[in-house]
């Protein structure tokens, strides 16, 4: 599967690190560098790395206001948060939606309708077992050579806290 896109089913997320633009064409990140002070970031468009500049306050990268969904961070605390473009006041801006997750919980975003469309049907297909709906998913999407990383949330969040721990 080349499109990005995230999967939720309890404690465990599915996910592509590397970033796919619309053209086709991969941006191979390593996903140690998910890892930030503001969280472990999974990337859903090109500009995802463009939210963490934002949480810096650096609202001019190029980019930022282009398209609307950017990308998932888990917090520190364990919280899942979706940043993506909207309207705030006649405005567009970043906004924040908490993300739902843990036992009997599944959660599934894509960069595109068409993925998140064949991700529900595979998981309602495979009764949310991941594993088996991403083997069924990946032979109706189109084909990549990005690794899918399968990752326990509570073992990110831990990472993250040893990595970046919160002061006070």
């Amino acid at each position: 599967m080349n499109e990005n896109f995230v999967v939720t089913n309890g404690n465990e997320i599915a996910f592509i690190s590397d970033i796919y633009r619309p053209n086709g064409l991969r941006t191979q990140i390593n996903p140690d560098a998910l890892y930030s002070k503001h969280g472990f970031l999974v990337p859903l468009s090109p500009c995802a790395f463009n939210l963490l500049a934002y949480l810096d306050g650096d609202d001019s990268s190029e980019g930022l206001l282009e398209g609307a969904l950017r990308g998932w961070l888990i917090t520190h605390s364990g919280r899942i948060e979706e940043w993506s473009i909207g309207d705030k006041n006649g405005k567009r801006s970043m906004l924040k939606r908490l993300v739902p997750w843990g036992q009997g919980i599944v959660g599934i975003r894509g960069a595109y309708v068409e993925t998140e469309e064949t991700l529900f049907a595979s998981m309602d297909f495979h009764e949310n077992d991941i594993r088996k709906a991403l083997m069924l998913a990946s032979d109706t999407l189109r084909e990549g050579p990005a690794p899918i990383h399968i990752m326990s949330i509570p073992a990110i969040v831990e990472e993250l806290n040893k990595r970046f721990p919160q002061k006070g």
